[in-house]
């Protein structure tokens, strides 16, 4: 009995995942960082390949609009086992670990496996109810991208709770590894059968992506827990299970914006919604980016402290993660509204992507790009306030703010049409994430030296944008179709954006870039201090 104690109480003797220190905030930021350089390259290709094919059409529009709702599901179910697992399986041994794996699994398939069924089965009622404006939205491939979205809704939840086991360990490069995997498929799809199968064939892809990013986890979990034989603790899967609920309802309510605007986009023109959504997409790569090679790393850390009572040391982690997202954030935000024409121009003008599509995606683009450094610091925050267990706190926000985004998309878009989408969406993300950090620690939302860090990052980006601006009142200019035109804008745009931070660096930013080093090394020497136990005790 006294070794079977032992291991339950986390103080055994274990194998290859057991419990150990976690690599160091650079490294593992830095590996994620460059796993997620590849699969937003892949990415990248995916959107270029899409906008060949199929540029911004109706048919387009129906795949993106039917698949809103189990996308968002998926966001929300995946998302949260991701973030919910992650506080529980990081204190756990290899015994209890593999059992949580095991019965996590039965029971995810238990619950989600019915629900994608009746959502499939359904979706000739529920999906044209998407479609809420005039725009002409094909109603077959609506209802059948809803319902083979429903049908992939169990893979990618099944991959989110793999994803948050594997960060729970600290192999936070392999769980960052599946976007490679989901943005290869959907390359190779759309390549080699758009000319036979058409829209459909983005369809398959996006089936057959969520399901086979199962092939990248299951094998090293399996594999490094193969001679272990599984202790299911029941208090581990309710103590998931409890954390579960408000991870998926923030996830859902997350997806819903999107829903949201996609449904609102068809209020405007035929096209409005594939346009939205590629220029979702572009901006979700530096977002995206930035978020994932910081907020895994961080979010351990940060239920690491919780756990150990170390309030100060979390205060300091999320402000970290905070300022480094603004000052990192902010150049790519305002480069992205500034050149957003020419630069969707050279990478998405071809094939069926005409110079309208340039114009409306880029109209899309400059509403989104201010968000940038705020859609990255959700994904902390959500993870912050799992950590420091309010979640429901968190739930109310996402689920206030997007009655507010789907109040503002219903004003913005009588005024401003496709760019007043994009903007509320902007708005509702700074609204969201200034509550969000004075829920999870208020004493950080007033702190003297974040609202410093904002002031400068405001500075600078006002030091860029307003000369970046007068661009855009030169007639012609940003919607040349001249392939060198558009790369010397770009490539004008971003030495301009280099001279200015240049100038700036000694008054203003070097301060800054200090402080964040300074903050970094404490955060690193209380992380390793949580680790020196359980050196000392193997």
């Amino acid at each position: 009995m006294a070794p079977k104690a032992k291991e339950e109480n986390g103080s055994g003797r274990s194998g290859g995942l057991a419990q150990r220190a976690l690599p160091t905030l650079r490294w593992a930021a830095g590996g994620v960082l460059v796993a997620g350089l590849a699969s937003r390259a892949l990415g990248l290709l995916r959107e270029m390949l899409i906008a060949n094919a199929f540029g911004v059409s109706g048919d387009l529009d129906a795949l993106y609009l039917g698949l809103a709702l189990p996308l968002a599901i998926v966001v929300g179910t995946g998302g949260g086992l991701s973030r919910a697992v992650v506080p529980v399986a990081s204190a756990l041994k290899d015994t209890r670990f593999a059992g949580l794996m095991e019965a996590g699994t039965r029971r995810v398939v238990r619950v989600l496996g019915p629900l994608s069924l009746v959502l499939a089965a359904s979706a000739i009622l529920w999906a044209p109810l998407l479609a809420v404006g005039e725009a002409d939205v094909p109603t077959r491939t609506l209802i059948v991208a809803a319902a083979v979205g429903a049908l992939a809704m169990l893979g990618g939840s099944l991959s989110g709770f793999y994803v948050g086991l594997v960060n729970a360990r600290g192999l936070h490069v392999t769980a960052s590894s599946n976007a490679l995997l989901y943005n290869g498929i959907i390359c190779a799809c759309v390549y080699f059968l758009s000319a036979r199968l058409g829209i459909m064939s983005l369809l398959l892809a996006i089936f057959l992506a969520e399901w086979l990013q199962l092939a990248v986890h299951w094998p090293v979990l399996r594999g490094a827990l193969r001679k272990v034989r599984p202790l299911v603790d029941l208090r581990d899967l309710d103590a998931v299970q409890a954390m579960f609920w408000p991870a998926a309802a923030l996830g859902i309510a997350t997806g819903f914006n999107l829903l949201v605007d996609r449904a609102f986009a068809t209020m405007t023109e035929q096209g409005a919604v594939a346009a939205l959504t590629y220029a979702d997409k572009l901006v979700t790569l530096p977002a995206g980016l930035l978020g994932a090679a910081l907020a895994a790393p961080l979010f351990t850390r940060l239920s690491r402290f919780h756990k150990a009572g170390q309030m100060v040391e979390f205060r300091h982690t999320m402000t970290l993660g905070v300022r480094i997202m603004l000052f990192a954030g902010m150049p790519a935000a305002v480069l992205m509204a500034g050149v957003a024409e020419p630069a969707i121009g050279i990478l998405l003008q071809r094939g069926a992507f005409t110079l309208d599509g340039v114009e409306l995606c880029g109209t899309a683009m400059r509403g989104y790009a201010p968000g940038v450094p705020f859609r990255a610091m959700t994904v902390l925050l959500l993870g912050a306030g799992l950590a420091a267990r309010r979640p429901w706190w968190i739930v109310w926000i996402v689920l206030a703010t997007t009655l507010l985004n789907g109040v503002l998309d219903y004003v913005f878009v009588k005024h401003a049409g496709l760019l007043g989408i994009a903007l509320a969406t902007t708005v509702v993300g700074i609204v969201r994430s200034a509550v969000m950090i004075g829920i999870v620690d208020l004493r950080l939302l007033f702190g003297r030296e974040l609202w410093r860090s904002v002031m400068r990052t405001v500075v600078y980006g006002l030091a860029l944008a307003l000369p970046l601006s007068t661009l855009h009142a030169v007639p012609g200019l940003m919607t040349t179709q001249s392939f060198w035109m558009r790369v010397a804008l770009v490539i004008g745009g971003t030495l301009f954006a280099c001279i200015v931070t240049a100038l700036l660096w000694k008054p203003l930013l070097k301060p800054e870039w200090n402080s964040l080093r300074k903050l970094r090394l404490d955060v690193a020497r209380a992380a390793q201090s949580l680790a020196e136990p359980e050196r000392t005790e193997s």
